[in-house]
């Protein structure tokens, strides 16, 4: 009895090795690593964002350009604007917050609350400037 019990034992550990062997749980996870595969990435990303933007400049891909870092690319799109809407003009106010611009920042932000109190996102935006 205590032979059968030891064969079933050992069975069983080499199950779990080998369903570690074939599933992969013994590998530690790869770390990415080809920053040159990430920079092309990136760099297709701001192309498709400024394509865009020269299409039709609007609040999601002004504020796209603003989180890839083409921030002087935003700034001058947002001068061919001659009436900004809310949606632009929270992304203005984030560009001016990533440039340390509070005071301008908020500025815009008040402007879109003055005419949209309960603008949730400005409000956001409101917020974080209240912490800086």
């Amino acid at each position: 009895m205590h032979r059968i019990k030891h064969q079933v034992g050992k069975l069983a550990f080499i199950g779990i090795l080998g369903f570690w062997a074939v599933t992969g749980c013994d590998r530690q996870p790869k770390a990415v690593d080809n920053t040159n595969r990430a920079q092309t990435l990136l760099e297709k990303e701001r192309s498709n964002v400024l394509e865009h933007l020269e299409q039709e400049v609007n609040a999601e891909w002004l504020q796209k350009a603003v989180d890839l870092g083409l921030w002087e690319e935003a700034e001058r799109y947002l001068q061919t604007v001659s009436k900004p809407d809310a949606g632009l003009k929270r992304a203005k106010a984030q560009l001016l917050i990533k440039k340390h611009r509070y005071q301008e920042a908020e500025k815009e932000v008040q402007e879109v609350l003055s005419k949209a109190p309960k603008n949730r996102q400005a409000r956001l935006l409101q917020a974080r400037l209240a912490i800086q």
